[in-house]
């Protein structure tokens, strides 16, 4: 990557093999991706299922997340494996990935639940070039409506998507009646 110049262009996904290195070498090889700019992309559904298989204690078999974020490496979470004959869990759904990537990397702070939802944002979306996160006039008006008034939530229980546009347009759009039969549990205003 850095002889060829391609310093922010090359993403790796799986990278599991750094689990199964000791610390001062799995420093050296995550030094060496932060230096080339390299973007990491861990499958944490995918590797729980399939790493570790025969070996007692099994190991989690993921990307050593939090040691690539403190040296400054992009990680994105996402999963290539959904209901096939490698990994039969999942459904595509990044927040689900989110919420599994927060369980297995430890990242159940506030500002790792924040960190395991941009790695299936903001950072996907800076890889590719697409200028994530930003709602402005003009810009492409591609996202989600989450119901959910704190962001830790969209990770720690994926709330309902109420609308989803593509390019401004609305495309789904979700509905759902709550109705408290019990004027005593009704949810108060925060």
């Amino acid at each position: 990557t850095i002889q060829r110049g391609m310093q922010g262009q090359v993403a790796a996904g799986h990278c599991c093999s750094l689990a199964f290195v000791d610390e001062e070498k799995a420093a050296r090889v995550i030094d060496k991706v932060a230096k080339a700019g390299i973007t990491v992309i861990t499958l944490p559904s995918c590797n729980l299922v399939l790493m570790g298989r025969g070996i007692h204690p099994a190991p989690r078999g993921t990307t050593p997340v939090a040691a690539l974020l403190g040296r400054g490496v992009p990680v994105c979470a996402a999963s290539d494996n959904v209901g096939d004959p490698f990994n039969p869990f999942g459904a595509y759904d990044p927040l689900a990935i989110a919420q599994l990537n927060a369980h297995v990397a430890h990242m159940s702070s506030e500002e790792g639940l924040r960190a395991s939802l941009r790695m299936v944002t903001e950072t996907p979306a800076e890889m590719l070039g697409l200028g994530a996160g930003v709602i402005a006039v003009g810009r492409q008006a591609d996202l989600v409506v989450l119901d959910t008034r704190q962001t830790a939530d969209a990770v720690l229980c994926p709330p309902p998507r109420l609308g989803t546009f593509k390019a401004g347009q609305l495309i789904v759009q979700t509905g759902f009646e709550r109705q408290w039969h019990d004027p005593g549990f009704v949810e108060k205003e925060s």
